[in-house]
């Protein structure tokens, strides 16, 4: 089985471009849960939203709140 550099390498121009918008389009059709957690997660990396936890929160806890969000969606 040929590897995806080799096949990318075979490709014309075109094929790239229609490749890129196939690939722009479906990911501008993710889920309204994809992008609502997506938002979540950039809300909590940047300060601006703080997960709930119990007792004292610190960075470890957000850093691990992100990581297993991105996990769930890389999965899904």
């Amino acid at each position: 089985m040929e590897s995806i550099e080799t096949i990318l390498k075979t490709l014309t121009v075109h094929q790239h471009n229609t490749l890129g918008y196939a690939t722009i389009h479906a990911l501008k059709q993710a889920s309204k849960a994809q992008t609502d957690c997506i938002a979540e997660i950039e809300a909590v990396a940047c300060g601006e939203k703080q997960i709930e936890c119990d007792g004292v929160y610190n960075d470890s806890d957000g850093l691990k709140w992100i990581y297993d969000r991105i996990q769930a969606l890389t999965h899904a």
